[in-house]
C-alpha cells in the first residue's frame, strides 16, 4: 500500500512537471500583436481599395493602374496613400508590419511592389503578374556602357544598390577578374546615396533602377546607358495580397492582361 506521504509528493512532483512543460510550451509560441490576428476586414461593397506607396518612383503609374483595374472589373477606384518613406529605415522589421496593417482594414492590395525574380515573400502575402517592367541602367560622365566605363576608369568606383541581384551580379563581375576585376564596389541603400557621393567625387558610376532617375535632380551624371545583358537589369512591378487572397488575385491578373492587351 502506498504511504500517502508519498503519494502527496508524487502529486507535487506531477503538477510541477506540468506546468514547466506547459510554460516551455508557451515560451515557444511566438507573440504576434493583435491586430495582425483579424483575418476580417471591412466590407468595400462595390469599392476597390489599392494602396500606392507615397514618394515611390513608379507612384504615378501606380494610380494609374489602380484606376484601371477598378474600370475593367466595373468598380469604383479608391486609391489609398501608405507613407513608408522613414518605416523602413526606422523599424528593424522593414514595412512588413505596416503593410499586414493596411491589408487588414484599409485596402485590398498594395500597389508597387518592386520584385526579383528569385525573391521570396513572406507566406502571408502573395503578389499578381507584374503590370510593368523596368531596368537597371549605369549612370556616370561620359561612360556609354559598362565596357566603356572599365576603357576610361579601369578601377571605377561602381555603386550599386544594397542586397540586390544587380548587386550580386556585380560581385560575381568584379570576382571573375578580367577587364571588370579592377572595378571597386560601392554599394548604397538609397538613390539619393548614390547622387550624394557622385556629387562628392567618391563614385565614379552608378546602377540604378530607371525611375528613380525621375525622383532625383540630374545633376551628377551626364550619360544613361543600358546593363549588358549578363546582368538580370530588369525588375518588375507587382500588387501584394494577402495568401488567403487568391480569389481576388485572379480576378486582378485577368484585369491586368485586358490591360496589357490595350497597351
Amino acid at each position: 500500500m502506498t504511504s500517502p506521504v508519498i503519494t502527496f509528493v508524487f502529486s507535487l512532483i506531477l503538477g510541477a512537471l506540468c506546468l514547466g512543460i506547459t510554460g516551455a510550451a508557451r515560451a515557444q509560441e511566438p507573440w504576434v500583436a493583435p491586430e495582425f490576428l483579424a483575418q476580417s476586414r471591412p466590407d468595400f461593397g462595390t469599392r476597390l481599395p489599392l494602396c500606392v506607396l507615397k514618394g515611390s518612383p513608379s507612384f504615378e503609374r501606380d494610380v494609374q493602374t489602380a484606376q484601371a483595374l477598378a474600370d475593367v472589373l466595373l468598380l469604383t477606384s479608391q486609391v489609398v496613400e501608405l507613407d513608408l518613406r522613414d518605416v523602413a529605415h526606422q523599424s528593424q522589421d522593414g514595412v512588413w508590419p505596416e503593410i499586414r496593417q493596411a491589408l487588414a482594414g484599409r485596402c485590398l492590395g498594395v500597389m508597387g511592389a518592386r520584385l526579383y525574380g528569385a525573391q521570396r515573400l513572406p507566406d502571408w502575402l502573395i503578389a499578381s503578374r507584374p503590370y510593368f517592367s523596368a531596368p537597371y541602367v549605369l549612370v556616370s560622365q561620359a561612360a556609354q556602357s559598362l565596357d566603356d566605363l572599365a576603357a576610361s576608369h579601369p578601377r571605377a568606383q561602381l555603386g550599386a544598390p544594397l542586397y540586390t541581384p544587380i548587386d550580386l551580379s556585380l560581385i560575381t563581375l568584379i570576382e571573375a577578374g578580367g577587364r571588370f576585376g579592377g572595378f571597386q564596389r560601392r554599394p548604397f541603400d538609397r538613390p539619393e546615396i548614390a547622387r550624394a557621393l557622385m556629387l562628392a567625387g567618391a563614385m565614379d558610376a552608378a546602377i540604378l533602377w530607371e525611375p528613380d532617375l525621375a525622383g532625383l535632380a540630374p545633376d551628377f551624371y551626364q550619360t544613361v546607358a543600358p546593363m549588358p545583358p549578363s546582368f538580370d537589369a530588369n525588375r518588375d512591378v507587382a500588387i501584394l495580397f494577402r495568401s488567403t487572397d487568391g480569389a481576388l488575385r485572379a480576378n486582378i491578373d485577368a484585369a491586368l492582361k485586358v490591360l496589357a492587351a490595350e497597351e
